[in-house]
């Protein structure tokens, strides 16, 4: 059990406070929890470390790995989950598991042909308007003073002339 999430150890814990797990000891605490909600009884924190779970839980240990050498972590926890699956050992087990690991494959299979269908993002070029140094004013007082502006320079081109 490793305190820091890491990409060994990405699940989170559930018998183990703060703690992440691998996908192995996931999919453990997983069936375990099953086993104890048909049994109706409460798994404590740490209850590998009881008597009455310390034989099951080694029992499933070697069944997960077993697993794990031809399926996918991702298979076998949505399997369990799914399936409500408390014990790894029967045959059948192994039917649903890799009917999950081929649904999972081809939901993959499809997202990536869905990612190679779309076109290569472009490059947007935005139009960004200028913005005005000098404001004009359309009040009142700014109109007069225009017209004086005009006035006086009209009025200086005629005294020239």
């Amino acid at each position: 059990m490793a305190d820091n999430r890491s990409d060994v150890s990405r699940y989170p814990s559930r018998y183990s406070p703060g703690g992440y797990v691998t996908g192995a000891q996931y999919v453990i605490e997983l069936v375990c929890e099953q086993k104890a909600k048909h049994a109706k009884k409460d798994l404590p924190l740490q209850f590998w470390k009881l008597p009455e779970w310390e034989k099951y839980f080694v029992s499933q240990t070697r069944a997960v790995h077993k697993l794990l050498q031809t399926y996918d972590e991702r298979a076998i926890i949505s399997a369990v989950k799914k399936s409500r699956i408390r014990n790894l050992m029967p045959k059948w087990v192994v039917k649903v598991v890799a009917e999950h690991d081929t649904e999972r494959k081809v939901i993959q299979s499809a997202l990536a042909e869905e990612i190679a269908k779309r076109p290569e993002p472009q490059e947007r070029i935005i139009d960004v308007p200028k913005r005005r140094t000098a404001r004009h004013g359309t009040s009142a007082i700014d109109k007069l003073l225009a017209l004086d502006i005009e006035g006086l320079t009209n009025g200086e081109e005629e005294e020239k002339s």
